[in-house]
């Protein structure tokens, strides 16, 4: 509920989340990624509050220089 306009998690709800604030969650930090608009190559989509918990679980990674493994072991490492 810190980051939603609302409790309700339907169609209307929205994340607020600042940079600033998330960047210290700890947990979080290796997830966070800035990306140029014109450099990505594949769409963004558009995720329903009521599946935010799903799409976080979804196994979307498409990694091009290093294997799964390798970027996790990396990440767990950041925290």
């Amino acid at each position: 509920v810190d980051f939603s306009n609302d409790t309700d998690f339907d169609e209307q709800t929205r994340l607020i989340v600042e940079y600033q604030t998330v960047k210290k969650i700890r947990l979080v930090k290796p997830t966070i990624h800035k990306y140029l608009a014109g450099q990505v190559k594949s769409q963004f989509r558009r995720i329903d509050a009521d599946e935010f918990m799903i799409a976080t679980l979804l196994p979307v990674q498409r990694f091009k220089k290093a294997s799964a493994n390798e970027v996790w072991k990396d990440s767990r490492g950041m925290v």
